[in-house]
C-alpha cells in the first residue's frame, strides 16, 4: 500500500464511516434516555419532560465519558474518531437552545467551531482531529438547523 493512501486515505474512511456509526449509536443513545425519561420523569406526558435539560446532560455525560477515556488513549485516529460524538451533540444543543433565533444559533456554534480549531492549533494537533471536528460541524447544521 502507497504511504499516501496509508496516512490519508485510510484515516479519512474509518473516521467518516466510524464517525457516523458512532452518531448513530449516540443519538439511539440520547433517544433512550428522552424515552426513559418522558416515561418515569413525565409520567408518559411528553410535554411535561425538560428536553433541553435531558439534551445538556446526555452531552455533558458523553464529553466527561469522552475526557476519561481518551486520558488513556496515545492513537491520534482513535481520540478524533471519539471526539466527534460529543462535538457534534454540543454542537446540535447550541442549535436546537436556540432553535428560534436561528442567526445567533449559527453565530454561537460557528464560534465555538472556530474556538476549537484554535484550541487544536495551539495543541499542535493532527490534522485528523481538525476532519473530525469540521465532520461534526457540517453533521450537526444538517441534523439541526431549523427548515
Amino acid at each position: 500500500m502507497k504511504p499516501d493512501l496509508k496516512h490519508k486515505v485510510v484515516p479519512v474512511l474509518i473516521l467518516t464511516v466510524g464517525g457516523v456509526l458512532l452518531l448513530g449509536l449516540t443519538f439511539m443513545a440520547y433517544y433512550g434516555v428522552v424515552l426513559l425519561g418522558e416515561r418515569f420523569i413525565a409520567g408518559g406526558n411528553p410535554q411535561l419532560f425538560p428536553m433541553d435539560r435531558a439534551r445538556f446532560y446526555t452531552m455533558a455525560g458523553i464529553f466527561i465519558a469522552y475526557i476519561l477515556v481518551g486520558r488513556f488513549l496515545k492513537n491520534d485516529l482513535l481520540k478524533s474518531l471519539l471526539f466527534i460524538s460529543p462535538f457534534t451533540m454540543a454542537l446540535v444543543v447550541v442549535i436546537l437552545k436556540y432553535y428560534e433565533t436561528p442567526f445567533l444559533a449559527l453565530s454561537i456554534v460557528v464560534l465555538f467551531f472556530l474556538l476549537t480549531l484554535g484550541v487544536f492549533r495551539m495543541k499542535r494537533s493532527n490534522w485528523m482531529y481538525y476532519y473530525a471536528a469540521s465532520m461534526s460541524f457540517v453533521i450537526a447544521l444538517a441534523y439541526a438547523w431549523p427548515r
